[in-house]
């Protein structure tokens, strides 16, 4: 007999056996390609977290964050674990760090807000607006009725250039809470940067009605009025820039919120509470000054801004509370004089309040809101020579004071001294940021009591020049009185 072919010699294989090996590979290809591929389970790795630098935060600190990091690196899997860990690491502003963990919580629960909001607050934070706008985007898609999410998808796509995007966000942020000061002062910026002065105005202005200690608003508006040649407008509104300085109201932010509390030493709370008072959320500025003492009970300058915040709610007895803890732990003590001082005399507590003032004053002799506060009692009171000299020292310890220099000047005239008041109201028109108008006004009636009718003329007739341009009807009014009866004496 011959010898048969061996199945592994391709070269001696028949037709029929090289047919049946093709169909057999063909077979084990078509299985390979519809099994699921399995790996081992050392192959599913977990959201990788980061290296975590801490050298530089208080051992306090470290430790805290150490143990959450910990519990992470157990819990890799765990979503709320991760996210605790992103959480505490934006407290402390260990932001990049903070990002790539919101990024692994995202990925396990990518239907939770709190991963897909905190992830964009950290990306715009660290300036990659395009990441920051993909995140809250997704975090609006998971609930879009989150406001804080869309004022910083808005913020971002300003940021980024996209003005067109920007103005739709603010413009459904209106439609969805119409008294929302920050969308209406957003609309500003993205009118402003298309270049259109007069429609930014109108929405700075209804920014500032909705809330006058918008401070960043009255500074805008006040650009927008010069850029529009109304400089007497931009006077005005840059003088309450001055007064409130740059805030921002936004609505609350719970999840955000719930992040800086985590920073839980008494100066971290004090410093948060205080922001929070500026922005006018008075309950919860309370909470973080009482939840500082509890941290540190020697903390005194919390009993001495919770003197303010408990005068602004008309909850006198807690203030007062307050003052007395202050004054006990003989920390700044000067300004806990003088916001008790300030509490008294909203309260009509007059003799009460100068008292308290003057206290303030035999601390810090100084103090130039305590000598202006204290002059404006004694004023009130008829005492004018006393109200000079703590107007005189409160504008020779604060040189900007206007209201201080105003009123010295006011004061001046009132004892038979015109001619040093009119100096006082000619200094206060050296600034660009003042009401002109009436102080213009101020300066005629001073020249007038110091018999220059001439020079009181003139400063009545730009004071009402002034007047009209702003519209200010009444007191134009009361000016053309003025100037009537310097022609009839003529």
């Amino acid at each position: 007999m011959g010898t048969l072919p061996s199945v592994s010699d391709p070269e001696g294989a028949s037709a029929p056996c090289a047919m049946t090996r093709r169909r057999v590979c063909a077979l084990i290809t078509a299985l390979s390609l519809s099994l699921p591929i399995v790996t081992r389970a050392s192959e599913r790795l977990p959201p990788e977290l980061p290296v975590l630098n801490l050298n530089e935060l208080p051992a306090t600190i470290r430790s805290v964050i150490q143990d959450v990091y910990d519990r992470a690196r157990q819990h890799p899997d765990d979503a709320s674990a991760v996210g605790r860990l992103a959480m505490m690491l934006q407290a402390y502003d260990q932001h990049r760090s903070a990002a790539a963990c919101y990024q692994a919580a995202h990925r396990l629960e990518p239907t939770v807000l709190s991963w897909a909001y905190l992830l964009g607050v950290e990306r715009a934070e660290l300036a990659e607006y395009p990441s920051a706008i993909r995140s809250l985007r997704a975090a609006l898609t998971i609930d879009a009725d989150y406001l804080p999410a869309r004022i910083r998808l808005a913020d971002a796509l300003m940021t980024a250039g996209d003005l067109d995007g920007s103005f739709a966000e603010y413009s459904t942020l209106t439609r969805r809470a119409p008294d929302l000061a920050i969308a209406h002062y957003g609309l500003g910026r993205v009118a402003m940067a298309r270049r259109d002065p007069p429609a930014a105005a109108d929405h700075y202005k209804r920014a500032v009605a909705i809330s006058p200690q918008f401070g960043a608003a009255h500074y805008a508006l006040a650009l927008a009025y010069r850029d529009a040649g109304l400089n007497e407008l931009a006077a005005g509104h840059a003088d309450e820039f001055r007064r409130w300085g740059s805030r921002r109201p936004r609505p609350p932010d719970p999840l955000l919120d719930s992040v800086k509390s985590l920073r839980s030493t008494a100066r971290d709370l004090l410093a948060s509470g205080s922001q929070l008072a500026a922005d006018g959320r008075l309950e919860e500025a309370i909470a973080l000054h009482l939840k500082a003492i509890e941290a540190d009970p020697t903390v005194g300058q919390a009993h001495v801004n919770l003197i303010s915040l408990y005068g602004r709610m008309n909850r006198s007895e807690e203030a007062e509370a307050h003052y007395r803890a202050a004054l006990v732990l003989n920390t700044s003590v000067a300004d806990a004089h003088y916001n008790y001082g300030v509490l008294l005399a909203s309260m009509r507590r007059d003799d009460d309040a100068m008292k308290a003032f003057r206290q303030a004053l035999e601390v810090n002799p100084f103090h130039a809101q305590s000598h202006y506060n204290l002059a404006s009692l004694l004023a009130a009171c008829g005492h004018l020579q006393q109200a000079v000299s703590h107007y005189q020292q409160a504008v020779a310890n604060d040189p900007t004071h206007r209201k201080a220099r105003l009123n010295l000047g006011r004061a001046l005239v009132a004892i038979g001294r015109p001619r040093e008041g009119a100096e006082q109201f000619e200094r206060v028109l050296q600034a660009e940021d003042v009401d002109a108008a009436r102080v213009l006004f101020a300066l005629s009636r001073a020249w007038l009591a110091a018999n220059e009718t001439v020079k009181a003329r003139q400063a009545a007739e730009e004071a009402l020049r002034r007047a009209t341009t702003l519209g200010e009807t009444d007191l134009a009014a009361s000016i053309e009185r003025s100037l009537t009866t310097m022609a009839a004496a003529r």
